[in-house]
């Protein structure tokens, strides 16, 4: 015969499993890989949802805000959040530190399918060339880039030329 505490024990595990698979899989490997925190979970489906769409743009957003607001306490603004960005020139060991974190959160980028191969070498090269100075500013570029790329994807264009006439 069952008793309470077992048919308790299998509604919870059956609503935690339940729970897990409707779980959006990238974001699952975004937690799997380190690039956001379970506390940060909440600032990331909001940052997300302002895009109002769920693509890899709107990820790489969600991962630039949770960024922004764990080195700032608030959430990045186009108005007056610029002058953070400015770049600070490193040593030589330092920037060869940085390389290799930067490198490594590329890996986990692509890893997580934000990135295509092609997005991956051009960004590991920048790294390369010394360009980022640190994280924050590497990922703002990636996530920028990302935003041009579907604002002036072919279909976007192409309904939008369909509008004009």
């Amino acid at each position: 015969m069952i008793n309470l505490k077992q048919i308790l024990f299998f509604t919870v595990l059956i609503t935690h499993i339940a729970n897990a698979q409707s779980k959006d899989p990238i974001l699952q490997k975004l937690i799997d890989n380190n690039l956001i925190e379970q506390k940060q979970i909440k600032d990331f489906e909001k940052s997300q949802a302002r895009l109002k769409t769920k693509n890899t743009t709107s990820y790489l957003y969600g991962l630039f805000q949770c960024e922004y607001k764990s080195i700032t306490g608030n959430f990045f603004s186009e108005i007056g959040s610029h002058d953070i960005f400015d770049s600070e020139k490193l040593n030589e060991e330092q920037q060869k530190k940085e390389n290799q974190e930067l490198t490594d959160y590329l890996f986990k980028l692509k890893k997580c399918d934000l990135l295509t191969e092609e997005q991956a070498n051009y960004f590991q090269q920048e790294i390369n060339n010394n360009l980022y100075t640190y994280k924050l500013q590497f990922i703002k570029e990636i996530t920028f880039k990302a935003f041009k790329s579907d604002y002036m994807a072919p279909d976007k264009l192409k309904e939008f030329a369909n509008k004009l006439k």
